[in-house]
């Protein structure tokens, strides 16, 4: 997208900021089956941005992207083992809501859109937790794949945000690794 932007400028902005990672907060609640499975329902919380930027003598230009997304879904366990320390395959499958909002500023006036967008997202990981009475203490790898749907406009469901290069249209995709710490309580 920001390449998109940038080839269409009549000035030689730079990106300053180009959707860097970030740390993710997520939660849930999980039922224990027997020792090995667990079932849950989970949330998450991503965001990330975008900035190209342009100042000289004559003003300034400023291209704003920022992406937030809320995923609900549920999860299972398997625990390979289950004693005071775990090793364990969990796999999410969640369904995220995402909004993009789009701020310019071309000398002096800006314009604000913000779009809507529905996706799939599986993320299969391993985790290695350390329980001390009720508490667990844990560290998660692995990869989320996000199956991105199209950026609809607030307002007009029906104008899609699309690349101006290409003419295909932008999706946003979370996808990519993993790394987590974690802190549970477990109350049995």
């Amino acid at each position: 997208m920001n390449s998109s932007i940038l080839k269409n400028l009549p000035v030689e902005a730079k990106i300053t900021d180009n959707f860097p990672s970030r740390p993710y907060y997520d939660g849930g609640l999980f039922y224990l089956l027997n020792n090995h499975i667990s079932v849950g329902l989970t949330e998450r919380y991503y965001t990330t941005g975008s900035r190209i930027s342009y100042k000289d003598f004559s003003g300034q230009l400023t291209y704003d992207n920022i992406l937030s997304s809320y995923s609900t879904g549920i999860q299972g366990e398997f625990a390979l083992t289950y004693k005071s320390i775990r090793i364990s395959e969990v796999t999410n499958i969640s369904y995220c809501f995402t909004k993009l909002k789009m701020n310019n500023l071309i000398m002096g006036s800006s314009d604000l859109s913000k779009y809507n967008s529905n996706s799939i997202q599986i993320e299969p990981r391993f985790k290695l937790s350390y329980l001390i009475k009720k508490i667990e203490l844990g560290a998660r790898v692995g990869y989320l794949v996000d199956i991105g749907g199209k950026n609809k406009l607030n307002g007009d469901k029906n104008l899609i945000l699309k690349n101006l290069l290409t003419g295909k249209d932008i999706q946003n995709n979370w996808s990519g690794f993993r790394i987590a710490i974690s802190i549970g309580i477990l109350f049995i």
